[in-house]
């Protein structure tokens, strides 16, 4: 027994190890656009061991094997981890019957599940090994959290300027402008969650990265994430929130009607850079299939077209719903959405903060490539919900 939980603890620092690693050479894979071409790379400026752009990615195929031996030596204790493990499971089937019904390689066609469910694998690691010890895996992610920290502000000080909406922004270090978003904004709910019970510092704290990130970055899926958990928090937390809400939601036909007369001649496809004629582009794709097709997709690449707006190079969908349907077929995207949702129901209480990041994971797959297939930001989101389901001193309606 005593073997068992030192290999336990082995694995798990081994992971941690390697996520620390992969925040730390991410930097390699940030691509200069067109706007920054006089620019010398980041990864050719700071490069001092020689690593290839890339590596961070490969790193995961060391995380995910030691996350999946753990979850098979301790399968006894999942407990109600077992339906999200269950559905996972049914999401590589249906890649792998995708990849046999359009003759893919199949190692090739599940690259998208390894990327959704390695973080959440590393999710059920997590409750399981802290499962009583809640401070223990506190104080892990603070230390990542500082850690984070740490190389953001090595990327402030001295990597380059990044660009996004027609000027320059501030320097990124993970992977790209909306993986980097995306892991700040999971920083500063994991800090807003150690602020849970100081409701003016926590609502200021909110409200002040909030405009950090609006006007440091502008990335618009990421705030959208960002502002559906402030909302939640501030919902719960403040009374006159919740009452201007309220309000809102009474005079929101009125409200509706105006917008629609004020923006009636608005381009919303150049606003959304051209996510609209994308979406149109991806329903007739669809409306194309068969009903085989339908069911289980074409197969990976399939979601990647040209359109009017982007005629430079083939896109995704920017919509990870409609590239699981295309690529996977309509059941593989249920199953996604169901595994998902059911990481709410591991616990009997539902806590406000985990719904308000779960509705947040999903709504960023709307509107872009979301968290789903971030698996840098992911891990980061996953160990966040670890952190929630793991305390036993959960406030009533919180966590």
């Amino acid at each position: 027994m005593r073997n068992k939980l030192t290999l336990n603890k082995l694995f798990v620092d081994v992971i941690f190890i390697l996520l620390a690693i992969k925040l730390t050479f991410s930097y390699l894979d940030i691509k200069l656009g067109w706007w920054l071409r006089h620019l010398t790379p980041d990864f050719e400026r700071y490069n001092y061991f020689g690593i290839s752009p890339g590596f961070s990615g490969l790193v995961e195929y060391l995380m995910f094997p030691i996350i999946l031996l753990y979850i098979i030596i301790n399968f006894h204790k999942l407990g109600s981890l077992i339906t999200p493990f269950l559905l996972t499971l049914f999401l590589f089937l249906f890649n792998i019957l995708t990849s046999l019904f359009n003759s893919l390689d199949i190692i090739s066609s599940i690259t998208y599940t390894l990327k959704v469910c390695s973080p959440i694998y590393f999710l059920f690691v997590l409750i399981i090994h802290y499962k009583g010890s809640h401070l223990r895996l506190n104080y892990n992610l603070k230390k990542i959290i500082f850690y984070i920290i740490f190389l953001s502000i090595i990327a402030l000080c001295f990597f380059n300027v990044s660009y996004n909406r027609g000027q320059e922004r501030l320097p990124i270090y993970f992977s790209g402008l909306h993986t980097h978003n995306y892991i700040l904004s999971l920083v500063f709910i994991s800090i807003s969650y150690f602020l849970r019970n100081r409701r003016y510092l926590l609502i200021l704290f909110l409200l002040g990265t909030f405009y950090f990130l609006f006007f440091g970055y502008n990335v618009r899926t990421a705030l959208i994430f960002y502002f559906i958990f402030i909302s939640s928090m501030l919902y719960y937390k403040s009374k006159s929130f919740k009452s201007l809400f309220n309000l809102f939601l009474v005079f929101s036909p009125i409200i509706l009607g105006f917008l629609i007369v004020i923006f009636r001649d608005f381009n919303f496809d150049e606003f959304s850079s051209g996510r609209i004629t994308m979406y149109n582009e991806k329903i007739n794709i669809l409306k194309s299939y068969n009903i085989t097709e339908f069911l289980f997709g074409r197969g990976r690449g399939s979601d990647l077209v040209t359109t009017t707006e982007w005629w430079f190079e083939k896109k995704g969908s920017h919509n990870d719903y409609l590239t699981f349907t295309i690529e996977n077929g309509i059941i593989y995207t249920i199953i996604f959405v169901l595994t998902i949702i059911s990481l709410l129901f591991i616990k009997n209480r539902v806590s406000i903060f985990l719904v308000a990041l779960v509705l947040g994971y999903l709504m960023t797959s709307v509107v872009s490539n979301g968290l789903a297939l971030r698996p840098l930001a992911s891990y980061l989101f996953f160990l966040i919900c670890a952190v929630i389901l793991t305390n036993e001193n959960t406030e009533k309606g919180y966590g």
